[in-house]
């Protein structure tokens, strides 16, 4: 296994709004707030999904968007973060 560094950018493809709570085990913090998850066609040829940072009805297909880590969720008093989309 190699390291590859495919970029921080990439155009959104498509998105879907989770307007319910995962189900265990997965965690997220409360009360649930709906979020986006995008499809995201990087620079580099790979199509990633993740969680978009922007309010659902400002996301547009198509739009650039680049890699940022932010909060997922809140535990025992401690942030956990991971990557998710922005768009730019």
């Amino acid at each position: 296994m190699e390291d590859f560094d495919f970029g921080g950018k990439g155009v959104l493809w498509s998105y879907s709004v989770a307007d319910f709570p995962p189900p265990p085990p997965h965690k997220f913090d409360k009360p649930f707030v709906p979020y986006a998850m995008g499809v995201v066609d990087m620079a580099c040829g790979l199509r990633l999904i993740g969680q978009m940072v922007d309010k659902a009805e400002d996301i547009r297909v198509d739009a650039e968007v680049e890699l940022v880590i932010d909060t997922l969720y809140h535990e025992d008093d401690k942030a956990f973060t991971s990557w998710k989309f922005k768009q730019v």
